[in-house]
């Protein structure tokens, strides 16, 4: 017998260590592959909602696809993350009084081995409490031994190929973290700021004003650009003019790029420390110059009063002495896009560097082949064209960062500078003949290139394994929209180039999870809701801590606590795995953000517990004699079956085109609406055994088919009705043939729905009693219904006498098809009183009615209103004036016992 409540928080962990001591993930069938890559997490990471959101969807899809006998394969594993594991083990040191560079290399990267081994392993056992059912037994890590090959292979593959190429370039450039970024790894923002004028001195009595965001870097100019047709400035093209501050001078050249507009329509041209400068550059060949050290001071190029000042205490400086020089013509208040780094959230420099980069062009048209030939498509299908822009405007992509953690580059050099790549220091003195001394590259790898790798490295590339055969490519990939450059953009390009092979034809993209006023989750703002609090419960207290942690303006703090006391007054209870599950599933439309409302969680929760007490319902008839049949079994019996072939064919319909939403309320809409409300209720009246069968089968298939959704509930309760050794996802799925259905009983099952709603409707728009029983006259039965069913109608009804005589006009009808039912009412309600609210309620209903009529008889309601839209409005007006007829009907009902 199954506990009188259903708590997750006992059966879950149970339910979890069963699964993984079973394998219960591992590929074990022998039909048709299909694989999904879990995206790997960051291995500092801990789960939020948008992992919760989709683990649900990419493991009800498993675990759906394996009940169709698929060989399903969900490959999980972690990304060891550079930037950010380095980040967490140098603090962890910090507190220790230790710095990196009080170590040398190879004791560095041990200790953030360690740091892995006691917490790098915390992402993946919250996995385990979401149900994920992924092959445990073979999870990776883009470090281990197989991935690091292969990652070494592709970038010696890439290198002989020149794809891959070592220059000195302008990136992004990190001057905490010390390391160039990746474009995608940049967080512009908005800002506001200034703009200064600057007169640069042409001769004794000329000057030329420039207009900039960044005085400090004026020490690095190399020219002062006008646009070629600005006639202001035709006289001095050619000419030169003095840097402020320095002693150098610069000419004053042509460009269409420069935007008359802008300041006084002249800039100053700095090419090692702006990206458009940059190409000015390129194109007039000048001199490219690094004002810079590494860690923002400026460096020895620049004048002996500013070197070994950080940029931003330069340009005060610089600022002050241009205006005791009278050199700053004014200041104006300007709004800028300020670069700022994803990790170390400081603003990056344009930074002229020696780095690795891909050329991506090559890859880019083969990877936009694929999709405008049908190989590759997204879900929903907006997301095809912002994948097109990107790889259309691509660039070439910048793979090496300086750290420590991550791919060291497969690159040596001699003393010369020659470099050489290959697998190892031995193999390139053989190949090459290089007898003197190798010094290996510092640098690492993005860990974006090695991410790139996953959908095939994961499964055994280079080598051709079985795994990789049978899994590659793999049938789907499930992400968010925000790594489609990072991410699926690259992993189709170093997939189709190092393959041939599309690693994936679909990719379904999530939506954003928002809070419930719609706004964009994050710690600086104190509204994350944490997917394990909403799991296992968190008092108030707790639930404020966390939250006010982290902010972004430490005055925030008293407001997202009051916004926390006011939403959660209780903290958060818990709701279990399986109803955080079931919500995401409910909330996750097509090309929407996801708006979190903890009510929908709740009522998702209900949803667990109405599938427990259903259980227990049906265990509790063990101990209770019945009859043996029923006259009416053979109608609920074909009705029930009905309801379960429709059911299937919905879910199968609703997941093979990804409408998660849909099959969530297909899930809720059968069990809760039907199985409940209407079968169970039948049983209860019937007290039949044929139908305690039925009902039991049926139960049985419900658990299998809600499985994929609810895996916990459901394993728990299948265990409980055949014992520990039965997992439910051992079972067969149930299918059409299955379930033999007759049309004419569900039909006849139908009509009688509607004539019990007919009754229950007159009762709730009356309001009488529910447990008052009503008698019935009966002036239409076409389908003998009332006679042949007519004791299951008196119970779910709740109906004395049926009788066929005249009935009393002091009563209400429910007429449609197939019957004509007449309700007496008198001494049954108030008629007055009842009257008077009928009365308000028409008049309500009118005013909605001839607002409804207003909005649809506009002049351009019918040629500019959406179709789907005027689709709506008429519906919703034919409800209104069904309801106002009903309502009226039930007036005149009243109005005769009142006279």
């Amino acid at each position: 017998m199954l506990n009188q409540n259903f708590t997750p928080s006992e059966l879950e962990p149970k339910i979890s260590a069963y699964w993984e001591s079973i394998n219960q993930g591992a590929p074990k069938n022998n039909g048709p592959a299909y694989c999904i890559m879990v995206p790997p997490p960051n291995v500092t990471g801990s789960l939020h909602l948008g992992h919760a959101l989709q683990l649900t969807l990419m493991d009800t899809l498993v675990r759906f696809q394996r009940y169709q006998g698929k060989n399903v394969l969900l490959q999980v594993g972690t990304d060891h993350a550079g930037i950010a594991t380095q980040m967490v083990v140098e603090r962890q040191l910090a507190e220790q009084n230790i710095t990196k560079d009080q170590l040398s290399r190879e004791e560095f990267i041990d200790k953030i081995w360690e740091w892995k081994a006691q917490s790098g392993g915390r992402i993946t056992q919250q996995m385990r409490q979401m149900g994920v059912s992924v092959d445990w037994d073979n999870e990776r890590f883009t470090l281990d031994q197989g991935f690091s090959r292969a990652v070494q292979d592709s970038f010696i593959k890439l290198y002989q190929e020149g794809l891959i190429y070592r220059g000195k370039r302008l990136v992004n450039w990190d001057t905490q973290l010390l390391t160039a970024v990746s474009d995608l790894e940049v967080i512009n923002e908005n800002r506001s700021g200034q703009l200064w004028y600057i007169d640069y001195p042409i001769d004794e009595s000329t000057t030329i004003t420039v207009a900039t965001t960044r005085p400090e870097t004026m020490l690095g100019d190399q020219a002062i650009c006008v646009h070629p047709d600005d006639e202001r400035y035709q006289a001095l093209i050619g000419k030169t003019a003095s840097i402020p501050l320095t002693e150098r001078r610069i000419p004053i050249i042509a460009d269409t790029h420069v935007d008359p507009e802008f300041g006084t329509g002249c800039v100053k041209v700095t090419p090692a420390h702006d990206f458009n400068d940059y190409e000015i550059g390129m194109r007039h060949q000048l001199e490219l110059v690094n004002i810079l050290n590494p860690d923002g001071t400026l460096n020895e190029y620049c004048p002996k009063a500013y070197q070994g000042l950080d940029r931003i205490a330069a340009r005060k400086q610089i600022i002050q002495d241009l205006k005791e020089q009278a050199l700053l013509n004014k200041i104006e208040p300007h709004t800028l896009t300020v670069p700022i780094g994803d990790r170390s959230m400081t603003i990056l420099e344009p930074m002229l560097t020696d780095q690795w980069f891909m050329n991506m062009k090559v890859m880019a048209e083969k990877a936009l082949q694929a999709q405008t030939q049908g190989e590759l498509g997204f879900i929903p299908s907006n997301w095809d064209k912002t994948y097109a822009q990107w790889l259309t405007d691509i660039q070439d992509w910048c793979i090496s960062r300086q750290i420590v953690w991550g791919h060291r580059i497969p690159a040596y050099y001699d003393s010369d500078g020659n470099v050489f790549v290959g697998n190892s220091e031995t193999e390139i003195r053989k190949t090459h003949q290089v007898k003197g001394e190798l010094t290996q590259d510092q640098d690492v790898l993005d860990t974006w290139f090695s991410s790139a790798l996953w959908p095939f490295a994961t499964l055994g590339w280079p080598e051709k394994t079985s795994r990789l055969s049978e899994f590659y490519p793999n049938q789907l990939l499930i992400t968010g929209f925000d790594i489609i450059f990072f991410w699926v953009a690259r992993m189709v390009m170093l997939g189709m180039h190092l393959t041939d092979q599309v690693p994936f034809p679909q990719v379904y993209i999530t939506g954003l999870i928002r809070d419930e006023k719609g706004q964009k989750m994050s710690k600086s703002k104190g509204n994350v809701l944490d997917p394990l609090d909403l799991i296992n419960g968190i008092t108030l207290d707790a639930l404020v801590e966390k939250r006010t942690t982290g902010l972004m303006q430490p005055a925030m703090r008293e407001k997202v606590k009051q916004a926390t006391l006011k939403a959660f007054p209780n903290g958060i209870e818990a709701h279990g795995t399986d109803a955080l599950r079931f919500t995401m599933l409910s909330l996750c439309t097509h090309g929407r953000d996801i708006k979190f409302d903890i009510q929908k969680l709740k009522s998702s929760q209900h949803f667990c517990n109405k599938i427990w007490n259903a259980a227990r319902l049906l265990s509790s008839y063990q101990d209770t004699t019945l009859t043996k049949d029923h006259p009416s079994d053979a109608l609920v019996i074909d009705a029930l079956n009905h309801k379960i072939n429709q059911l299937i064919q919905d879910l199968d319909q609703h997941l093979n085109s990804y409408r998660f939403d849909l099959y969530a309320t297909a899930l809720f809409d059968f069990f809760w609406h039907q199985y409940c409300d209407w079968f169970i209720e039948c049983l209860k009246a019937s007290q039949s055994q044929k139908l305690l069968d039925a009902m039991n089968q049926a139960f049985d298939a419900i658990l299998i088919l809600y499985h994929p959704s609810l895996p916990f509930i459901t394993e728990s309760i299948w265990q409980n009705r055949h014992g520990n050794d039965q997992s439910i996802t051992e079972q067969d799925y149930p299918t059409i043939s299955t379930w033999i259905t007759n049309d004419t009983t569900h039909q006849a099952f139908t009509a009688l729905q509607a004539l019990i709603r007919g009754v229950r409707s007159i009762r709730s728009e009356l309001n009488i009693a529910p447990k008052c029983t009503i008698d019935l006259f009966s002036v239409k039965d076409e389908q003998k219904t009332l006679s042949t069913h007519r004791d299951l109608i008196q119970k779910l009804a709740k109906i004395g006498n049926i009788m066929h005589e005249q009935a009393p006009e002091a009563a209400c009808a429910y007429v449609d098809d197939h019957y004509h039912i007449v309700v007496p009412l008198e001494g049954l309600v108030d008629a007055p009183q009842e009257a008077a609210r009928l009365r308000k309620k028409i008049a309500k209903k009118e005013k909605e009615i001839e607002k409804m009529q207003a909005k649809r008889s506009r002049p351009d309601y019918a040629t500019k209103a959406p179709l789907t839209l005027q689709k709506q409005d008429e519906i919703a007006f034919s409800q209104l004036q069904s309801e106002h007829k009903t309502l009226m009907q039930y007036l005149h009902a009243l109005e005769k016992i009142c006279n």
